[in-house]
């Protein structure tokens, strides 16, 4: 009985030992995200930019009211749409001199995709949930605007230019369009460099 009960038991004390070494490592991933998204205060509200919309979310999601987009139209018209996925420490509302600039120099109309937590968009920041929310843009795009998917170049800066890769690729490799284009401004290696750089070794 002993015999049997010996490897069952050390089973079960090994698990105990392991599962604050789990749950430490699920405080510091939260810990993580919350450096690596510094959702400032909302600057804008529902009424404050012409340019705000929302993309539908599916209906398991309803309980908010999409994900909030902002559109800059290029004056003369274009056959190519720049996405723009910003950086961590802002909103979409802060964005509109720069996505007034990139129309006027790239001469494309610009869609600027708001993060979860951030400005209007209901939930939490990470990177899986800033995936998500792309993806319901990609699938917006395709299906409601009917939106040819090679005529729409990704443009992610900082903390965006993970989920603009991983949208061109999933665009590319998925979807079966060559993207436009990718622009990545001031990117990163991967998002456990990140951990990294902000925590040392015991934050990869």
């Amino acid at each position: 009985a002993n015999s049997a009960q010996g490897p069952l038991l050390s089973a079960r004390a090994c698990s105990q030992v392991r599962a604050p070494d789990s749950a430490m490592a699920m405080s510091l991933q939260r810990v993580v995200e919350k450096i690596a998204f510094p959702a400032p205060s909302p600057s804008y509200s529902l009424a404050s930019h012409a340019e705000l919309f929302f993309v539908r979310v599916p209906p398991s999601q309803r309980s908010h009211p999409g994900v909030p987009c902002m559109l800059y139209p290029a004056p003369r018209g274009s056959q190519t749409l720049v996405v723009h996925l910003h950086s961590n420490a802002c909103d979409i509302g802060e964005l509109r001199p720069m996505m007034e600039g990139l129309v006027e120099t790239l001469g494309a109309h610009v869609l600027a995709v708001e993060f979860p937590g951030y400005g209007l968009h209901n939930g939490s920041p990470s990177m899986a949930a800033i995936d998500e929310s792309v993806r319901q843009v990609v699938d917006f795009l395709r299906d409601d605007l009917k939106v040819d998917l090679s005529q729409v170049m990704w443009y992610g800066r900082s903390i965006g230019t993970g989920p603009a890769a991983r949208a061109a690729h999933y665009v590319t490799k998925v979807l079966g369009h060559r993207p436009a284009g990718l622009v990545l401004q001031c990117g990163y290696a991967s998002f456990p460099d990140v951990a990294g750089h902000l925590f040392g070794r015991v934050g990869k």
